[in-house]
């Protein structure tokens, strides 16, 4: 009965119930980022303005300055983060943590991935449960707006001889001038060692490399962004034994163009559509200690959003994930695994959100069910209705 009233309670609000979200991790999960997976990981969109948006280029920092932010749903392998912006003198400086996504490269994007390149992706890819990430995001307007951002995360575990070591830091410099928005982040260390026991009295019995740096720009032009980017990556591991030889390049194009669009009073529809093409190269298995050759998949995102303001303290949202084209070509489906020449299987996704406004406090939500996420076809009033949420505020 509680549960009844709880729910008849919650429903009426959304049907009584402007604020435009500030936006959030909550949001983004609705909206999409039009990137197509390979450019942004997790954080920030392409497509849109988002907060999150400094953390591809520094220089938004700038823009969305005196927040406060804590986030709780499914961020890489954690449950939780958070940071703020605050204004210093005449620059800006953000804080932010946990953001355990921040090292992950595009290397699942085929499906299971080509035989062999699991796990020299998996110990580079922020997969480490004791890697915490922090970012520090600097900016100021001098007549152009420009920033700096830092991504470090470090963890150990384990005995000398049988422990991981991990270590990690990106730099990224942005600046945004007469509608444009240039960007470049480059990934100054990516290693980590696995001193198992036997491997030489402590020495690494196992370590690997990663390299990983992305250029990209944003247009502004009336309600449409035109965006491109480009990225590469490299994974490369060492050991040993022939097993520990796994090894993988990766590149990613990305072009596209966003479109907000005022509907009527307190309505906005976001939408994208973009092309990204991602070519994996020099794929070694350690294992067969064979070069097993070259793939590329080819996908066009179309990400759509409905958004509207119904009452001064509530905002609905909901948005929709469609591929016009999504192929793999190049390896047989003996050494792609799950990933088989041809159109990949369907990746539609419909979400709901809305955001509730108090003063200056917004709290973000995306609605999903439990142990299933945000995409199962059923959505109710559960453990996992929240499955993102976030509580922001904005001075």
């Amino acid at each position: 009965m509680t549960k009844r009233i709880v729910s008849t309670i919650v429903f009426a609000g959304l049907i009584l119930g402007s604020v435009d979200a500030f936006a959030s991790r909550a949001r983004e999960n609705v909206m999409g980022r039009g990137d197509g997976a390979g450019i942004l990981t997790s954080s920030g969109s392409m497509s849109y303005d988002s907060i999150y948006n400094i953390f591809y280029n520094p220089a938004y920092i700038n823009e969305f300055k005196n927040w406060a932010i804590v986030e709780k749903g499914p961020n890489g392998n954690g449950t939780a983060e958070g940071g703020f912006a605050t204004s210093v003198a005449n620059f800006n400086i953000g804080f932010f943590f946990n953001r355990e996504d921040a090292f992950l490269l595009p290397t699942g994007t085929l499906g299971t991935g080509p035989t062999g390149i699991a796990a020299a992706a998996t110990p580079l890819a922020g997969t480490n449960a004791n890697l915490r990430p922090i970012d520090l995001v600097f900016g100021g307007d001098m007549g152009v707006k420009w920033g700096l951002g830092l991504t470090y995360a470090r963890a150990s575990e384990g005995a000398l001889t049988a422990g991981q070591k991990e270590n990690n830091l990106t730099v990224r410099v942005g600046v945004s001038v007469a509608d444009f928005d240039p960007f470049i982040n480059w990934r100054l260390a990516g290693t980590r060692e696995n001193n198992a026991p036997g491997g030489g009295g402590g020495s690494p019995a196992l370590s690997s490399k990663t390299k990983d740096a992305t250029i990209g720009l944003r247009y502004h032009y009336g309600e449409w962004t035109p965006y491109a980017a480009y990225r590469f990556g490299k994974i490369e591991e060492t050991g040993t034994t022939t097993a520990n030889g796994d090894r993988a390049k990766d590149s990613v194009i990305l072009v596209g163009v966003g479109r907000n669009v005022k509907l009527g009073e307190g309505a906005r529809l976001i939408y994208s559509i973009a092309y990204t093409k991602i070519k994996y190269s020099d794929i070694k298995s350690g294992g067969t200690n064979t070069v097993l050759g070259n793939a590329t998949r080819n996908i066009m995102p179309i990400d759509m959003a409905l958004e509207g303001d119904v009452a001064s303290w509530l905002t609905l949202r909901a948005g929709l994930g469609y591929r016009l084209m999504d192929k793999v070509s190049g390896l047989s489906s003996a050494t792609l695994g799950a990933a088989v020449p041809g159109s990949n299987t369907d990746t539609t996704t419909a979400r709901i959100g809305a955001t509730v406004h108090a003063n200056k406090f917004d709290f973000d939500w995306a609605a999903g069910t439990a142990g299933a996420g945000l995409d199962n076809y059923q959505t109710g009033f559960d453990a996992g209705t929240f499955t993102n949420a976030s509580l922001s505020y904005k001075w």
